[in-house]
């Protein structure tokens, strides 16, 4: 297996003191290095992809696009030497060599390296996982890796929708996979690395699926706040309703954000998981007493819950809880039943008594949607404590 990194030679220095910012190919138990025609100080120097040197240090931007081109140009060259099978025999030298062989190949910046480009920076696992899934849904379809942007035309996405269709994908499923082949064309353009010419989402439109609504009703929620669970080997299934209630009672927290609160009292303020890059404005929900109850019962030491003490990553927490909510779902007759149904139903009930929708998303910590909401005004979240206290009245003590 081939592998490349960038590295900063201090063995050497220029006369202004910089060290040279090289690649280093790996294959085969072999390694070499390769110059990028690019500098720094070691005080500027980071060394990833999306920075290799400070953006504040002189001359970053030129560095940073000379050092990333070279990167990618090599990273291309090695995943076709990879598809095709050769690399297996080659040398780290024998790579550059091919490399050199291959200029007019490696000036050309195509589809696959600007994806692959971005989806190096892509900041969670998760986003990353997403884009290895588009490229292999495409590599299946068209048995290849590689492809320009000219090729990827209205009609290779018309009938890449239709071939996925008749192998069983959903309209949502797709649709993720067309959203991430249009951020990678938006992302050259606003690099300057293709025109609008050659983009094929004017003309076709990305399909929507149908999101089904749900909700645990009312008789059942208030069935699932009574139930008995006294009898042996229910402590799993006591934390599991004990998780989802608390998550309705904050206003539908997401179960992630439930996780990760620290240690709070009175009122707990924080930021979604899922939009912590854009920059948003913390949710702030005051503790109600029936949800101080229960944050009573699971506290942690420098967090909300001690379940983030206890499991090692949110993934296992939520791993253990997500079967027993299931058994809890099957015991009031809704098997279906999963963590965010807590979510869903506090919006449901929310609206059923006449809260705003604006007031809805704000606890839900949906984006504002006009230019007032995000620019001007200033959100009174005390709305959202009111509206939840008279969603929980309604729930637990059938007060309208």
């Amino acid at each position: 297996m081939a592998k490349i990194s960038i590295i900063l030679d201090t063995r050497t220095t220029d006369k202004n003191g910089r060290n040279p910012i090289k690649l280093r190919i790996t294959a085969n138990c072999t390694n070499t290095t390769v110059a990028t025609g690019a500098y720094a100080y070691a005080r500027d120097y980071i060394g990833t992809c999306d920075c290799v040197v400070a953006r504040t240090c002189a001359g970053a931007k030129v560095v940073n696009q000379a050092v990333r081109d070279a990167y990618y140009n090599y990273l291309s060259i090695m995943s076709d030497l990879e598809h095709s099978g050769r690399i297996k025999s080659m040398s780290a030298s024998d790579i550059i060599d091919y490399a050199n062989n291959h200029k007019e190949f490696v000036s050309e910046r195509t589809f696959t390296d600007c994806f692959l480009e971005y989806k190096s920076q892509c900041r969670t696992e998760k986003t990353e996982q997403a884009y290895d899934y588009t490229l292999q849904m495409m590599e299946r379809w068209t048995g290849r890796q590689r492809y320009s942007f000219e090729e990827i035309d209205f009609r290779f996405l018309t009938q890449f929708d239709r071939w996925m269709e008749r192998n069983g994908m959903s309209t949502s499923s797709r649709s993720i996979i067309f959203r991430n082949m249009r951020t990678v064309y938006n992302y050259a353009i606003n690099n300057d690395w293709i025109d609008m010419k050659t983009y094929p989402f004017r003309k076709f439109k990305i399909k929507q699926g149908k999101k089904k609504k749900v909700y645990l009703p009312e008789e059942k929620m208030r069935k699932l706040l009574t139930l008995d669970l006294s009898g042996e080997n229910m402590q799993g299934i006591t934390l599991a309703r004990d998780f989802f209630v608390l998550s309705f009672l904050l206003c539908g927290i997401n179960p992630i954000d439930l996780y990760n609160l620290p240690k709070q009292t009175k009122q707990i303020s924080f930021v979604r998981q899922k939009v912590k890059f854009h920059d948003p404005e913390p949710i702030c929900i005051s503790i109600q007493p029936e949800a101080d109850y229960l944050i009573r019962e699971y506290m942690g030491n420098k967090h909300l819950l001690n379940l983030a003490e206890k499991y090692y990553s949110f993934e296992s927490c939520y791993s253990f809880i997500k079967h027993r909510i299931k058994k809890l779902g099957e015991l009031i007759g809704c098997p279906e039943m999963t963590l965010y149904w807590a979510r869903y139903s506090w919006a449901t009930y929310a609206s059923k008594i006449d809260v705003s929708d604006s007031t809805i998303g704000k606890a839900l910590g949906h984006a504002d949607s006009t230019l007032a909401q995000k620019k001007y005004i200033f959100f009174d979240w005390e709305k959202v404590d009111r509206a939840n206290r008279r969603v929980i009245d309604y729930v637990f003590y059938g007060q309208a």
